[in-house]
């Protein structure tokens, strides 16, 4: 008997990304732009700040006047941010003024509140203030032209703050790609149903929902499509109108009944068997215009694919680096067995004890093995061999949860 080949993780990702292109730019209001990145440059339209005006409360002055110590000044109104004052500085007086608020005419330093005392209208100052003392200028930030963002620039809170300051309330940038989940089979029923003989609960959309927003795609579950070949082509047409990707799970091996790789055309999509524990099988191709990844029905195991193979795919869609999950380093708090041939995606408990963090598994590591996934905190990537990963040994975990 003939030797089954299976392809390796590595392999297969290169061979999804090399057809995957990001999508195309897209403007999104400002608020909906978090963590995308921008497809075109941001030039500043005007000079930042605006207007002279003042760093910190206090009151506007002549620094000129407030050579002799202590010095002495009339007050003569206020200037409120927002609420630019007609009054002018002259020599002699002082203006109260509260920070962001315009510099009044002939004033050019500003004396903090904390430095002064008030007696009869007057103000006292307890000494001298230099010319441009807590000023900003007009332009002093940026200037009218300057480069505020290079386009390629992920957009966190800093440069969401930077887009916002100078006005802007949109964004052109690479999208959120839209991806929508088609479990199959006909004993599959969702969370809340009631079960009959031989059904089970949809796993596994809800936890792909997740990892499908924490990469930064939106997602969208789709009603379980059923094991006939006419029923599963209506449900992949209807979910591909409205997707920019589609996620089925279920229907990728080599039953009778796993119907995945006969969507399309005559091999618009493609079976694979991985050098992979779990989630050997697995599908990818595009159909109805948009790409699929045809993910194994069990949980660990459709989890492990999207890790490995969709969250990349992804990425690349919203023009990011294509990578699978940062992942940290730990110390095996007991031996783990590895696979001959094959790649395995343990998942384990992870916790910090000596300085360290050590990670054991979770339990039980068969793909429809549920206690382990429960107790996990995240993967451990043990590599093909034969001889077990002894206590003691560094291992690199994928966190599943922020882990300090």
């Amino acid at each position: 008997m003939s030797r089954e080949v299976r392809s390796s993780p590595e392999s297969v990702r290169a061979e999804i990304l090399r057809s995957i292109e990001p999508l195309p730019p897209a403007s999104v209001p400002l608020a909906d732009a978090a963590g995308l990145i921008l497809a075109e440059p941001v030039l500043t339209p005007s000079d930042l700040p605006r207007f002279d005006n003042a760093a910190m409360d206090g009151f506007a002055v002549l620094a000129s006047d407030t050579i002799a110590s202590p010095s002495r000044l009339r007050l003569v109104g206020s200037a409120a941010a927002g609420t630019p004052t007609v009054l002018r500085v002259e020599t002699g007086q002082a203006v109260a003024i509260s920070t962001g608020a315009v510099l009044p005419r002939g004033a050019d330093a500003i004396v903090p509140l904390e430095e002064t005392q008030i007696a009869g209208g007057h103000l006292l100052l307890k000494r001298p203030a230099e010319p441009g003392q807590y000023v900003r200028r007009a332009g002093e930030d940026l200037r009218t032209g300057d480069l505020l963002l290079p386009a390629g620039r992920e957009l966190g809170p800093g440069q969401l703050a930077a887009m916002a300051a100078v006005g802007a309330n949109s964004a052109l940038v690479q999208p959120r790609p839209r991806v929508a989940i088609v479990p199959t089979g006909d004993e599959v029923r969702l969370p809340g149903e009631v079960l009959g003989a031989g059904q089970v609960y949809d796993a596994v959309t809800i936890p792909l929902l997740a990892l499908i927003e924490e990469v930064g795609a939106t997602g969208r579950g789709q009603p379980v499509a059923p094991d006939d070949p006419a029923s599963l082509r209506r449900a992949v047409r209807a979910a591909a109108e409205e997707a920019d990707a589609i996620l089925t799970v279920g229907g990728v091996s080599v039953g009778r009944r796993d119907l995945i790789a006969t969507l399309g055309r005559p091999g618009e999509v493609r079976v694979y068997r991985l050098a992979l524990r779990p989630a050997k099988p697995f599908a990818f191709g595009a159909v109805f215009g948009v790409p699929l990844f045809g993910l194994p029905g069990n949980p660990a195991s459709a989890l492990v694919a999207f890790e490995e193979l969709v969250r990349p795919a992804l990425l690349l869609m919203m023009g990011k680096a294509p990578t699978v999950r940062a992942s940290l380093r730990a110390t095996l708090f007991e031996p783990i067995p590895r696979v001959p041939g094959q790649l395995h995606m343990v998942r384990v408990g992870l916790w910090h004890e000596g300085g360290k963090v050590w990670a054991r598994p979770a339990g039980l590591q068969g793909a429809g093995i549920i206690h382990s996934l429960a107790r996990a905190d995240g993967w451990a990537v043990v590599p093909s061999g034969r001889s077990p990963l002894p206590a003691g040994a560094r291992v690199d975990v994928r966190p599943l949860r922020n882990f300090p």
